[in-house]
């Protein structure tokens, strides 16, 4: 729905790649969460 690679969702968790603020909006779109809840920021 995002349209991001396994590999590249990998190396975001294991703390090898940066996302960027677009990505993330994009991926809480997808949940059908707000951006807060999907990143726990205030």
């Amino acid at each position: 729905m995002v349209d991001l690679s396994i590999e590249y969702v990998t190396r975001v968790e294991r703390g090898q790649k940066n996302i960027s603020l677009k990505k993330l909006f994009a991926i809480a779109d997808a949940l059908d969460v707000d951006f807060c809840l999907l990143t726990d920021f205030k």
